[in-house]
């Protein structure tokens, strides 16, 4: 996923991610590849739930439950490890068929060009 920014934004991931104290995570550590295959098995089933044309707003519940859960069980350095595997899976094109997530996927946190996100949201008649 490639980062956007507009050369006005102070917060990017990069500036997010410095911040975070890290350990050394081996890349094949036991939690890692624990979790991995907990997180291919759920995104195995949300692809099948999306295939069998299942209700998207319990698609979206039951995986956003099962994400919080994992994060919050796992090292703060397992969960960063995590994120490619989330991001590179089908199931991402799914939810970018909603514009607010395309919006907040294809722009950085803390792009300036929220305020436009905020008028698109509450449907003002400048916005397409």
């Amino acid at each position: 996923m490639a980062t956007i920014l507009d050369g006005k934004s102070l917060i990017t991931a990069e500036m997010i991610a410095a911040s975070l104290p890290r350990g050394k995570l081996e890349p094949h550590s036991e939690a890692f590849e624990t979790a991995r295959v907990e997180l291919a098995l759920i995104l195995h089933t949300t692809h099948q739930q999306i295939e069998q044309r299942k209700d998207p707003a319990e698609i979206i519940r039951r995986l956003m439950s099962y994400l919080e859960a994992t994060r919050s069980k796992v090292h703060p350095d397992v969960w960063q490890a995590l994120i490619p595997v989330v991001q590179n899976h089908p199931v991402l094109e799914y939810f970018l068929e909603d514009p607010l997530t395309r919006w907040s996927h294809d722009k950085p946190r803390g792009y300036s060009g929220d305020a436009q996100l905020l008028d698109y949201i509450y449907c003002d008649p400048h916005v397409a």
